[in-house]
């Protein structure tokens, strides 16, 4: 951490951290959506380290090893063979590629020898380090995508820096292949490309370096930057990817011109976009520093994933700098929990753009899914591997998660729920509806009758339950597995009826699909003959309660089924717990009402599971003893599923159903949020003053008719044709365009 270990907040837009950063996830994130940078290190070696979302080794796909099929991993599994199952689908993630890369280093000396004080302001989408008299300034464009660095520093070096992969040699390649182990294919010395071509020019006033780095086939990047000494030093840099010729052509382009126009020149239109940007939506909570953290989640949203771009990988755009590793985990998309969770909290954030860049990579990768659902699976319709690289191939990993068949489904809920949040009836009829009508086809040719006259998966697990163990292949249904097949098929049934789609087909098979498999006393299992007997990482059991929200709480069943399930999953403590485990258990306790325990969990998350900079960690890196694990892979999908407890604490808002501050703690009595996007496409502010409503707004963006569960007598209605009063709750219909406005008359209120 920073090295006197001082983190400082100030205004809940602001992070100041005071000492050196010597850890490179712990440094200043910068992102436009497209390249993302981090800023950390000394007053002699100031790290700039940069990343580009598009920068990945596509090569050694393991879909052409022999025997890739999910025919051979079922044969395979009823033969007991899991010596074979591990060489064919475990290995190849071993392998070097495909993956991710880092881009490269921008490394300062300032010339002076003291501590810093680093500064990130959310607002500016800016950085700024302070070592005494001497400052450095960076931000990102938020649309040109150029970096921007200045400083007063008078004697600055500074030098860009490749990543150190290892060179070309057969025989280096021979020996790798011989004795690789699980370890090694996660270095850089591994990935052997030729010698990057390097370039060092004036232009006039202006010194200009570049490297471009040979990959694999005809493509490469690299990243350029532009320098001008003065008054005070300017720099631009800029992350390409591509064929030479082009990727040569962009970073000279795109450096030179940013320079002449100049940091302060640029400055303007860059923080016009992040102005509005935080216009769209805002909380005001008590705890300021859970509202900071919640802040410092939107901005890593904005900076790391925007319409146009790729969507966010495991590190977003904050790929690992170091020299010797790749990121973890490859910096791939896993699709068994992180991408959804990633993109669980964009809708009611009201930051539709975030989440477009995933809804349109996912139909741009249409053709990819129905390939691979008929080359792994021999099947029809859409399924994309539970692992993959950025074009939509299957990496390998532990079969029974990374090539379940049942987390295509979990992703087809972000393009419903984007529906469901928007409203928008041309993207259901022309995008949602297609993809999740071919994703549900898809699931229900794998389905089998089983002996009782269920249809169950030939194979089943619950990611990711006894690791990669022949215990992992759970009895057919799991209740992960079970869940996200019901909840394809009401969907489909439901969305269907929107568009007048017959429902008959889809109901067949709902009608028989297995309950779900629960204890005498409502415990959800993992499967009808096995429960969780100790804390796991993935709350994959609990799947019908949050995310896919099957099981509802205002129903006396679920209810007892959802407090049973989330009270034993509590008790079995957090030992086996990461990061996200806690963000995801504050969203279960939010399903039940109790802000008390949700905010708990979230501030112990925030505090002990994430850096100084908000990046989740994974284990419990202060060692406060609430984790056994205590190691630091960065990776993102803890800090948008507790970004998205925070919002679910304040708006419930689900199938024409609203409660404002439905699960807030006891002793909250002043909070307040403006615009979160609700269901239907309707924005919604609201305010608590001394504990009783004062203030709630409704706007909607088409026609809509929802119930609001709160009395009105005590409030003045702007307009009380569209409320129609029904003893605890309201109806209201609004018409496209209109608001509605609530204002409490009660003194003190």
């Amino acid at each position: 951490m920073a090295e006197d270990g001082k983190v400082k907040t100030g205004s809940t837009y602001a992070l100041q951290i005071d000492g050196d950063i010597k850890r490179w996830f712990e440094g200043l994130p910068l992102g436009n959506g497209v390249m993302g940078a981090l800023l950390f290190g000394s007053s002699e070696k100031l790290i700039l380290s940069l990343d580009r979302g598009d920068i990945w080794d596509r090569s050694g796909s393991p879909e052409n090893t022999p025997g890739f099929s999910y025919a051979n991993l079922i044969a395979l599994r009823g033969k007991g063979d899991f010596k074979n199952i591990e060489n064919i689908f475990d290995k190849p993630y071993n392998e070097p590629t495909p993956t991710k890369l880092p881009a490269g280093k921008l490394i300062f000396d300032l010339k002076v020898r003291d501590k810093g004080v680093f500064f990130l302001d959310m607002k500016r989408a800016e950085a700024v380090c302070n070592f005494a008299d001497i400052t450095l300034s960076a931000y990102i464009h938020a649309s040109s995508g150029v970096g921007h660095v200045k400083t007063n520093a008078k004697d600055v070096e500074y030098r860009l820096q490749n990543p150190r992969f290892g060179r070309k040699n057969k025989w280096a390649e021979k020996w790798a292949r011989l004795f690789r182990k699980s370890a090694i294919g996660r270095k850089l010395k591994d990935l052997r490309y030729a010698p990057p071509v390097k370039e060092r020019d004036a232009i006039g006033d202006i010194e200009y370096s570049a490297f471009i780095q040979p990959i694999s086939g005809n493509v490469c990047y690299g990243v350029g930057v532009a320098c001008r000494r003065g008054e005070q030093t300017e720099l631009t840099y800029y992350a390409a990817y591509g064929e030479f010729a082009c990727v040569k052509r962009q970073l000279q382009e795109k450096t030179l011109t940013a320079l002449e126009k100049g940091y302060d020149g640029s400055l303007a239109s860059h923080l016009e976009w992040w102005r509005n940007y935080f216009e769209k939506s805002s909380v005001v909570l008590p705890d300021k520093y859970i509202e900071n953290r919640y802040n410092m989640g939107n901005y890593l949203l904005g900076s790391a994933s925007r319409k146009g771009g790729w969507p966010m990988p495991l590190q977003g755009l904050w790929t690992e700098s170091g020299d010797k590793y790749l990121p973890p985990w490859k910096g791939d998309y896993h699709n068994d929990l992180n991408t959804q969770l990633i993109y669980s909290s964009y809708l009611k954030a009201n930051r539709l753009e975030q989440g477009e860049c995933l809804i349109d990579y996912l139909i741009a990768l249409t053709s990819r899914a129905r390939e691979f659902a008929n080359s792994f699976f021999g099947a029809k319709g859409l399924c994309l591997p539970g692992v993959m690289d950025i074009d939509g191939y299957a990496l390998g990993g532990w079969a029974m998660y990374s090539l379940s068949p049942t987390n295509q489904l979990w992703l087809c809920q972000i393009l419903e729920r984007h529906y469901a949040y928007t409203g928008d009836k041309a993207l259901l009829e022309n995008a949602v509806y297609p993809y999740i009508e071919e994703s549900a086809e898809f699931i229900c040719s794998l389905l089998r009758e089983n002996s009782d006259g269920y249809y169950v998966l030939p194979i089943s697990s619950s990611p990711e339950i006894h690791d990669n163990t022949p215990a992992a292949y759970l009895t057919p249904n799991s209740n992960y597995d079970l869940a996200l097949i019901v909840y394809i098929l009401q969907t489909v049934i439901r969305l269907g009826s929107i568009l007048g789609k017959d429902s008959e087909k889809w109901n067949s098979y709902l009608d028989k699909l297995q309950p779900f498999s629960v204890t005498e006393n409502g415990v959800l299992m993992l499967s009808r003959n096995e429960i969780l007997q100790e804390s796991h990482r993935h709350m994959s059991h609990c799947m019908s309660v949050y995310p896919l929200r099957l099981h509802k709480y205002f129903k006396e069943e679920d209810k007892r089924v959802i407090d049973a399930t989330v009270e034993y999953t509590q008790a079995l403590g957090h030992k086996y717990h990461v990061g996200y485990s806690l963000a995801w258990l504050a969203n279960l306790q939010i399903v039940r009402r109790n802000g008390g325990k949700a905010y708990e969990l979230l501030r112990a998350f925030w505090q002990y599971f994430c850096s100084v900079n908000s990046f989740h960690l994974n284990g419990d890196y202060t060692k406060q003893g609430i984790s056994s694990l205590t190691y630091t892979p960065f990776t993102l999908e803890g800090n948008f599923c507790a970004l998205d407890a925070v919002q679910e604490s304040l708006l419930y808002s689900e199938d024409g159903c609203f409660i404002l501050f439905p699960a807030i703690p006891a002793e909250w009595k002043n909070v307040s949020f403006k615009t979160l996007r609700g269901w239907g496409g309707v924005l919604v502010s609201a305010q608590l003053k001394n504990g009783e409503l004062s203030f709630a707004e409704f706007t909607a963006e088409n026609g809509v008719c929802f119930e609001l569960e709160q009395n009105l007598e005590n409030f003045d209605v702007s307009n009380p044709s569209a409320v129609t009063q029904n003893r605890k709750t309201a109806l209201i219909q609004l018409k496209k365009g209109e608001t509605l406005t609530l204002t409490n008359r009660l003194p003190n209120v």
